[in-house]
């Protein structure tokens, strides 16, 4: 056990690290909004792009490198069955996938006109004439655009399932700082202080080619920033209690990083670095050493999260 005084340290460090965190999360996300929304504090585009690209890094390294790793680590001390990390993870993405494109689909159907079988025979005649043929584009004709249109922007429900992702592992990493004693506290906190920052461009950055209401903005950044301080509070509530060697608490925190790191893998691969650069027709018109940059910026968030894995 501490001295008093030392407790006391170690409980006002705690609480400050509350109101830090807050404000480098709301910090991240209102480089994006403001470069935006205030001319005067805009930056220039690529630069902006090349941040947000480092935070795509970050989040996809904090996947494999802080959430799977982890999740891994723990289930395997608990669990029989040594890959259970792994299967939860797989579990998580193939759910995802099918939660998305089935509220997709949901949506496409329900702004889409219903077209009554002779509609349906016209069409498909039209599509049969080959490529010179025109295509309708009549009201209720039965031509559909492509849903894989080279201009698609991730949807809210893109935009909600990252943000379970941001949650979920928000809370935990700030759950591990609440319960980290004094003597490791400092660096951990500068290390989540870091992650959260850049994570928090990366949100924002999803939330503005979504959305450009002011209030739904400031929305997003409160839910993100709000979760890392939620998350120190329950650590510093459960610390008397708190033992990492308890079965209990290793089952807990390896299905949620597993869970997590799923949703991170899969938001960060498929609906960041997918849709913005594989997918993005503005991106494959820029020059070739722009591009380049835009990956080894990509990379280099990835490379600063797994350096931060040795200490946090």
């Amino acid at each position: 056990m501490g001295s008093p005084a030392t407790s006391k340290s170690d409980a006002s460090l705690h609480v400050g690290a509350i109101f830090i965190m807050f404000c480098c999360s709301t910090l991240g996300c209102l480089v994006p909004i403001l470069s935006r929304r205030v001319p005067k504090l805009s930056l220039k585009p690529f630069v902006l792009e090349a941040l947000t690209a480092f935070s795509y890094g970050i989040i996809i390294g904090t996947a494999f490198i802080h959430m799977i790793s982890d999740g891994i680590n723990d289930l395997q001390i608990c669990a029989q069955y040594p890959a259970l990390g792994l299967l939860i993870v797989l579990a998580t993405l193939l759910f995802l996938q099918i939660l998305e494109t089935e509220l997709k689909s949901v949506a496409i159907n329900a702004n889409t006109p219903s077209v009554s079988n002779e509609e349906e025979k016209v069409a498909r005649t039209s599509d049969n004439q080959g490529p010179g043929a025109t295509s309708c584009v009549m009201p209720g004709c039965a031509y559909r655009p492509s849903i894989f249109d080279d201009n698609k922007r991730k949807s809210s429900v893109s935009l909600l399932i990252f943000e379970l992702g941001i949650v979920l592992h928000s809370v935990v990493i700030g759950v591990d700082l609440g319960v980290t004693s004094s003597q490791e506290f400092i660096t951990l906190l500068i290390a989540i202080c870091f992650h959260q920052f850049f994570e928090g461009i990366a949100v924002a950055s999803a939330a503005v080619e979504i959305t450009s209401c002011i209030k739904n903005l400031l929305a997003v950044t409160f839910c993100f920033a709000i979760t890392t301080p939620v998350g120190i509070v329950i650590g510093i509530l459960a610390k008397q209690t708190y033992s990492s060697d308890v079965t209990t608490t290793l089952w807990t925190e390896g299905v949620l990083n597993s869970i997590a790191g799923g949703i991170l893998l899969y938001t960060g691969v498929v609906e960041l670095l997918t849709c913005e650069i594989t997918e993005n027709s503005n991106f494959h018109q820029q020059k070739f050493e722009k591009r380049m940059l835009i990956y080894f910026s990509t990379c280099l968030g990835a490379a600063a999260m797994s350096i931060l894995g040795i200490w946090a």
